[in-house]
């Protein structure tokens, strides 16, 4: 094969060729004469951009007569109504199960006169600073605020099916309905689907627990062993015990559960290491508790309405009598 071929290879696989550069890409690939040598590049190229990718001589000789008898089934290419849209899909196909689920490709050609279109979905990652409180708008139009220190990931362009979202920390969904796509939260193999609805998810790494609240509407629920499945009405909130893997499902107070929306923290019989961590996302702050103390937290109700931290402190160590140091984001806690 030429250096110009290898050439023309590389810019496909990197999305950077001309509509006539996929045509002869095309016929390149459908050339018995160049199997060895596209396969090798393929492997390599999908190493390069993929970290890990390795075929069979098997594997390629099945991939590579897969190609051939989808692409040259007689008349494919002879027949006068050919489009190169259908031809194009078919060879995508094929490279999927030449190059496996590493490299996942997908082309469209339209018509000659059209430009190429670019099928495969990219994910994109909305992280909320420590401290911060955000408001970010889904491809969809669905509304999600995020607490501090949240993660949501989501594709650029939602599937055709159905509208998946993975989340890490707490946010308040107000999804957009729309009954023929289903929308999919994923949090740590619970899967919350809806329609279109108001929910509240919170799943902290720090907590042991998964709470998923519902507002309004209807949600269905399925539990990380597959086989559990729960509809919640509104007013009504699932606990998953991320431990024993057990779950319940409770009434609850909507000021305690979305009170974060408007700067209120809450306590709820927390533990001392609940607190702390709580402490630390909502005001992004270090604490180190400088002495152990026989009276630990482990019913900690309390309710600060937009307080600064110190004034939380000052409240928090006349209860628990402790003292306190702040040195920029350093606190440290000082029993008595």
């Amino acid at each position: 094969m030429n250096e110009e071929n290898i050439l023309l290879l590389t810019k496909y696989l990197n999305n950077e060729c001309t509509r006539q550069e996929l045509i002869e890409v095309a016929n390149l690939l459908t050339d018995p004469s160049n199997q060895g040598e596209v396969s090798g590049l393929l492997e390599q190229a999908s190493r390069k951009f993929h970290g890990y990718y390795k075929t069979t001589p098997e594997h390629q000789k099945k991939s590579w007569s897969k190609i051939h008898s989808e692409i040259s089934r007689p008349g494919d290419t002879a027949n006068k109504n050919f489009r190169p849209k259908q031809i194009w899909l078919k060879i995508a196909a094929s490279l999927i199960l030449l190059l496996g689920v590493g490299l996942l490709i997908r082309l469209s050609l339209d018509s000659v006169q059209n430009p190429v279109k670019e099928l495969a979905v990219q994910q994109k990652t909305a992280r909320n600073e420590l401290g911060k409180k955000s408001r970010l708008t889904l491809p969809d139009g669905t509304v999600v605020i995020m607490n501090s220190g949240t993660i949501i990931s989501y594709p650029e362009k939602f599937s055709d099916d159905i509208r998946s979202v993975s989340l890490k920390g707490e946010a308040y969904f107000d999804v957009k309905e729309d009954s023929s796509h289903p929308f999919v939260v994923n949090v740590q193999g619970i899967k919350t689907k809806v329609l279109g609805t108001t929910f509240n998810i919170r799943a902290y790494d720090y907590n042991n627990n998964i709470k998923v609240s519902l507002t309004s509407g209807k949600i269905a629920m399925q539990l990380p062993d597959d086989s559990t499945h729960l509809i919640l009405r509104p007013g009504q909130e699932m606990i998953y015990d991320l431990g024993a893997s057990t779950y319940e499902v409770n009434e609850f107070d909507s000021e305690q559960v979305l009170g974060w929306q408007e700067g209120i923290l809450y306590f709820n019989e927390a533990s001392e290491k609940q607190a702390i961590n709580m402490l630390e996302h909502w005001y992004d702050v270090d604490i180190e508790i400088v002495n152990s103390t026989s009276n630990e937290w482990k019913n900690l109700t309390a309710k600060y309405n937009n307080e600064p931290l110190e004034n939380v402190l000052i409240s928090l160590g006349y209860t628990l009598s402790f003292n306190y140091e702040i040195d920029g984001r350093n606190i440290k806690i000082i029993y008595k």
